[in-house]
């Protein structure tokens, strides 16, 4: 079994550790592992086997069957591509085509990037037909995508962009226990591979330069003075979301012992009926109180609830999750341990699960010891311990320099949306084909996340989202504590043990 995890090491610092590179990944594997994926390229290249290939104009993309892939026409024209699972501006996700095209306007990408906007869920646009060639991530970057600007190809795995010369690989793989510090792939851009760099949300991809260019927020956030209209746009828009993947079928979602599922959980109360919850069983201390509390909250509130029980994984488990996240999943010691017992799921349902929803609170995560004063990078990077390689401080300066915002906490928001959930989450939902139809982020929603944005700092903080949405909806969830398992075994084992401490200072 897979006793050991895989982190990232630079090449000065392997020192005797067993390593694996990259490019050994696309010799243990082929791209039959790599379901619900994609690559676009200006030049035609040799199609995976089994996967599908379209053209418009000089570009081409090819991808798995089981990637949903719908056109975007002007006047019945195809101008480019949607993929993925988007839910529309009616609330309900596209399955055909999305036509842009009107006589009493002109089209451009301009105009398809506002109307992307009112988009939530998990997609891609790919626009070629216009006047500019871009490519569109959703709100979050829930559909994850990397580039080779010297090949011209965008993907969404550094290993379906072929290796050009040897010596590519930024990074080896390194055997070992954790923790481990923050990996260098996770942050401003940076993959495994020299020559790959991955797209973050709330930028676009210019397909004629093949850089990078920040499209939101393109102005200061405005923070409001009605919490409560707020409140009740956020809690709808959540609901929006959840019921637009359950109207297509039953449905498995998260449910954890902390904040961020019993708030889906409270948004979805009239939804319960056509959805499963689950829990992964995990063998740590937050993994037992995750199983106890939520037991407690299906038994108490008449859900419908499954354990997903431990299931190992070997070493072939977690190499392969790392070939199908392009090396991303090495950011995660329990994704990787967790790669079996998600097989446990079932793969005829989608998967609800929770990133992103930290944005409610994510002024909990951020001290200022002076409100007043001014972030830099350097600050940035020493307060969520980034290595201090030479690429990561050059790479930071250049995001922070093109944030068209000063207020810390909105740039602590930014950090968090582009370089922790489009980073790691986006490249996530590749890793587990055999656990659901499709992974889906209820707070992957351009429109979801201004809202919260706009809240005032000290209410986040305070954890004023949870309490009053709950309240709202499902207030019987609030007598139940978060992360503290108080019932079942392990909820007795704890208060057991409280008490044997207790007892032994006096």
């Amino acid at each position: 079994m897979a006793e050991h995890i895989w982190s990232l090491r630079r090449r000065p610092d392997i020192g005797d550790a067993e390593v694996m590179w990259p490019h050994e990944l696309i010799e243990r594997f082929d791209e039959s592992e790599l379901v619900g994926q994609f690559r676009l390229s200006e030049a035609a290249i040799a199609t995976p086997t089994g996967w599908r290939e379209e053209a418009i104009g000089s570009w081409h993309l090819v991808y798995d069957r089981a990637l949903p892939v719908m056109h975007i026409t002007s006047e019945g024209d195809p101008v480019g591509w949607i993929l993925g699972q988007p839910i529309v501006e009616t609330g309900a996700l596209l399955t055909a085509d999305f036509e842009v095209g009107s006589r009493s306007r002109t089209v451009g990408t301009d105009l398809v990037e506002s109307l992307l906007d009112e988009f939530a869920g998990r997609f891609a646009a790919i626009i070629v037909g216009l006047d500019v060639p871009r490519l569109y991530l959703d709100g979050a970057g829930s559909i994850g995508v990397m580039f080779s600007a010297d090949q011209r190809i965008a993907a969404s795995s550094a290993f379906l962009i072929p290796y050009a010369e040897a010596g590519d690989d930024r990074l080896a793989f390194a055997r070992g226990r954790g923790p481990f510090e923050y990996d260098p792939h996770l942050h401003f851009g940076l993959t495994v591979r020299m020559s790959v760099d991955w797209l973050p949300p709330d930028h676009y991809l210019d397909l004629s330069t093949w850089r990078a260019v920040r499209h939101w927020p393109r102005a200061p956030i405005v923070f409001t003075t009605d919490i409560g209209e707020v409140i009740e746009f956020v809690t709808e828009r959540i609901r929006r979301n959840i019921r637009a993947v359950v109207e297509t079928g039953r449905t498995q979602m998260s449910l954890t012992a902390g904040m961020d599922t019993r708030l889906m959980l409270a948004c979805a109360r009239g939804l319960i009926s056509d959805i499963e919850f689950v829990t992964y069983e995990i063998p740590d201390h937050d993994g037992r109180i995750d199983v106890a509390v939520a037991r407690h909250i299906a038994r108490t509130m008449k859900i419908r609830h499954r354990v997903i029980h431990r299931r190992p994984a070997t070493d072939r488990d977690v190499e392969r999750l790392l070939y199908r996240t392009g090396g991303m999943a090495a950011a995660d010691a329990r994704c990787q341990s967790a790669v079996n017992t998600m097989s446990g799921m079932d793969p005829t349902m989608p998967y609800i699960a929770g990133t992103g929803a930290e944005m409610t609170r994510m002024p909990v995560f951020f001290e200022l010891d002076d409100e007043a004063e001014r972030l830099t990078i350097s600050r940035v990077l020493e307060m969520r311990d980034y290595p201090t390689w030479p690429e990561v401080v050059e790479r930071g300066g250049q995001w922070f320099e093109g944030l068209p915002v000063d207020d810390p906490y909105t740039i602590f928001d930014v950090r968090a949306l582009e370089l922790r959930f489009g980073g790691w989450g986006g490249f996530l939902t590749y890793g587990y084909p055999d656990a659901s139809k499709f992974v889906f982020y209820p707070f992957s929603d351009r429109r979801l996340l201004e809202a919260l944005m706009s809240l005032p700092s000290s209410y986040r903080r305070d954890y004023g989202v949870v309490n009053d949405v709950i309240t709202s909806q499902w207030p019987e969830l609030l007598e139940i504590p978060f992360n503290d398992a108080t019932s079942g075994l392990y909820g007795w084992y704890r208060s057991a043990r409280r008490l044997a401490k207790r007892v032994l200072k006096r």
